[in-house]
């Protein structure tokens, strides 16, 4: 799972030498494989996807947005893999990665 959060920095935080983000937007999607899989059905494919879920509130948004027939098995000892972006502008300023 992907999550994109955007904005803008425009200053430098007083308490260490970082960047504090203004969020304008956030967008989540599929990530990885999954976005391999949506890009392949837009074109009329009909893609599986089999893997690794998490049972947390982000593999059930995954499970919802795969396409039909997939197999996410769902494990209740891991969390769901997922990625944040955090974008000043178009370019990076930091990811946080669960998995």
């Amino acid at each position: 799972l992907d999550r994109f959060v955007s904005g803008a920095v425009d200053r430098i935080s007083p308490e260490a030498p970082i960047p504090i983000l203004r969020v304008g937007r956030e967008t989540t999607m599929l990530g990885g494989a999954g976005n391999v899989a949506r890009h392949l059905a837009r074109l009329g494919a009909d893609p599986v996807l089999v893997g690794p879920v998490g049972d947390d509130p982000e593999g059930r948004w995954l499970r919802a947005l795969v396409p039909d027939g997939s197999l996410l098995v769902v494990l209740d000892d891991r969390p769901t893999t997922r990625k944040v972006r955090v974008l000043d502008g178009d370019a990076d300023v930091l990811r946080v990665d669960r998995e």
